[in-house]
């Protein structure tokens, strides 16, 4: 048994292209810049001569889950089905072409996705454009969009296997994307691999590592932010320049909450050992293979 899954960052167009797949609206689709699909969603439907099950997955950078949610939730659905022998035939990737350029959250979704599938996987990998029709008008920026994309972040993706595609919302180019994925060997993704053959914690996989060390770069840039802000603000104590420390005290209080959601994040890290550990039970894993099995329509 084989699905595809769906990732990609927030607002994407993930949702939508299963819909668009099955033709049905049964996905919960993201509008504006929040996302509607917090859990792993998906859908069974007929192509051609077979079924074709897609996954919908949360996005990193998400604004309603951590990266140490939405990394467990994902770590949690590919350690079940690869462990009982339910490989993926291929990841859709997403990148919205009407968004803005490339920046610090795309590179960071990229840098993870890489983390999970690992160079193996990339020939299962469809790293699919979209939103092309926002673009009329604009197609020249389009062009030069995909040009720097294909230079500066795909170029090592796309030597090792992935094929690249344009989406233009219809059935027919979805369709055409899972074909390609489906005449593929189904394999298992990095993270797979680590979880169930090698048997590595989660934290301590590639994956796991990279959450933990951005949580604890964002840690030291919130600690040498709050030192300039708190020593800002007692120079201008001193001073008579009142609306300049009420923006500062503003900045203060943001910074503040900045670091009670890092050590909630942090907290979430250091509980995933004994979570990890709580699925290995056998009744866990059980449980979680039942509903596997029917969202995959086993008996």
């Amino acid at each position: 048994m084989s699905g595809r899954s769906l990732m990609g960052a927030t607002g994407a167009g993930k949702s939508t292209f299963i819909n668009t797949s099955c033709g049905s609206s049964k996905m919960k689709v993201g509008r504006g810049l929040r996302s509607c699909t917090k859990d792993l969603g998906g859908t069974t439907f007929d192509l051609d001569d077979g079924e074709v099950t897609l996954v919908d997955t949360p996005g990193f950078n998400d604004d309603k889950l951590t990266d140490t949610e939405v990394l467990v939730m994902i770590a949690n659905f590919l350690e079940v089905t690869y462990a009982e022998g339910i490989k993926l035939a291929g990841i859709v990737y997403m990148y919205d072409i009407s968004g803005e350029r490339m920046g610090g959250t795309g590179e960071q979704n990229l840098s993870m996705f890489e983390q999970l599938c690992g160079t193996d996987f990339k020939t299962n990998v469809a790293i699919v454009t979209n939103r092309w029709d926002k673009m009329e008008g604009d197609e020249e920026l389009a062009e030069e969009r995909i040009t720097q994309l294909q230079e500066e972040y795909w170029a090592d993706w796309l030597e090792n296997g992935t094929k690249l595609f344009r989406h233009d919302g219809t059935p027919y180019s979805a369709h055409k994307i899972i074909r390609h994925l489906a005449k593929l060997p189904v394999k298992g993704t990095k993270l797979q691999k680590q979880l169930v053959e090698q048997d590595i914690p989660l934290m301590d996989t590639a994956a796991g590592e990279k959450v933990s060390r951005e949580a604890t770069e964002l840690r030291k840039k919130l600690e040498a932010q709050f030192a300039v802000t708190l020593e800002k603000s007692e120079t201008d104590i001193s001073g008579k320049y009142d609306k300049r420390l009420k923006d500062l005290q503003e900045r203060l209080d943001d910074n503040m909450k900045d670091f009670k959601r890092l050590e909630s994040r942090e907290k979430e890290v250091e509980s995933l050992k004994s979570e990890l550990k709580v699925l290995k039970d056998t009744k866990v894993r059980t449980h979680m293979w039942r509903r596997t099995k029917g969202f995959f329509g086993f008996d």
